[in-house]
């Protein structure tokens, strides 16, 4: 155990306790200034023409529009929208708010997961994780690739399923350091949150095997000893994969590609692009270049965020664009409107 002095334990102490606040207050400070951007993008299909959520007392919150649009097999989503809509109406300063609190308390979640996860690996440093964890955290949440996440209102599909799935980790790793009975409430706890996520996007069709993979590395050290020693849970967690399916089969699969119910149309893409690349040769494609280089450009701002000439902010959109087959003309067409998000958090124009 390192011996700290008097002082060191003190400042250490206070970190700890008022970490969480503090965080908390970084990320409202950041996002103040987004409350009155208005409806974007998605937001139209989401809120404005969504019939669903005009009503709390209707059971059309539970059964979004089945178009294929931001709430479709989302029903968390579209009940969080209900809630604004009786809340504001129309007025967006609602729907930012409750974008930036699910943001801050997906913060706090990865926050709790990331102490509890540098002390099984050393218990013995268990002094110095508060402070190690808060500075990722804090990194992590106000780095502007979180921009369009936060946002875009339509765009709380993500910010709201990476709450759920932070919690669903953060109570397993509370489960695992929690007396017998205290334990298994916990596990119950990331069960439900697992649960709720699975109806909220299909990217939490992942988590029951992520936990799966955390346990191993962090706790009990094997599959083996995972499966003996958390069964019932592990059972538990897969179950809500059924809710999940069910969704997806409700609304004729719109949603399957997210989950990767479709993937086979993504490996006929790949294949036809691989396709395109053997009968020309890479060497010799112009386009092939031109996107490796977008490629090797745009992942600078995922690790350094920077203005190019342009003053605006590279998105992470950005990235996932310039892997598909698509001429670098284009791309910048897509993105060049998503640089007015970040022109209005900034307070700044664009030329």
């Amino acid at each position: 155990m390192v011996s700290l002095s008097p002082r060191t334990s003190l400042f250490l102490a206070w970190f700890t306790r008022f970490a969480p606040l503090v965080l908390v207050l970084a990320i409202a400070l950041v996002y103040a200034r987004s409350l009155h951007v208005p409806f974007i993008f998605d937001d139209a299909d989401a809120v404005q023409r969504n019939s669903t959520i005009r009503r709390l007392d209707a059971w059309a919150i539970i059964n979004p529009p089945a178009d294929g649009s931001t709430t479709t097999g989302r029903p968390v989503v579209n009940i969080s929208f209900a809630l604004n809509y009786a809340l504001s109406g129309e007025d967006v300063w609602s729907y930012h708010a409750l974008n930036v609190a699910i943001h801050a308390l997906a913060a706090l979640a990865l926050l709790g997961l990331l102490r509890r996860t540098l002390v099984a690996l050393d218990p013995l440093a268990a002094t110095f994780p508060p402070v190690l964890a808060t500075l990722v955290v804090l990194v992590w949440a106000l780095h502007p690739l979180q921009t369009e996440t936060v946002i875009c209102i339509a765009q709380r599909t993500e910010a709201l399923c990476g709450f759920f799935y932070l919690f669903t980790l953060y109570a397993f790793a509370r489960a695992c350091a929690e007396p017998n009975c205290d334990s298994r409430r916990w596990l119950v706890i990331s069960v439900a949150a697992c649960l709720i996520g699975m109806a909220t996007k299909e990217v939490m069709a992942t988590a029951p095997l992520v936990v799966l993979l955390y346990d191993r590395t962090f706790f009990a050290r094997s599959f083996a000893a995972a499966w003996r020693q958390r069964r019932g849970f592990y059972v538990a967690l897969a179950a809500t994969w059924l809710l999940l399916v069910y969704l997806v089969l409700q609304n004729s699969g719109s949603r399957g590609l997210a989950a990767g119910f479709l993937a086979e149309l993504a490996h006929r893409a790949v294949d036809r692009f691989l396709a395109r690349l053997d009968s020309s040769g890479s060497h010799r494609d112009p386009h092939v270049v031109d996107q490796v280089a977008v490629l090797s450009d745009h992942q600078k701002p995922t690790v350094i965020p920077a203005r190019d000439d342009e003053r605006r902010v590279v998105l992470f959109d950005e990235v996932v664009c310039s892997l598909l087959p698509v001429r670098t003309t284009k791309l910048a067409a897509h993105v060049r409107p998503k640089a007015v998000l970040v022109d209005l958090l900034l307070g700044q124009r664009l030329p």
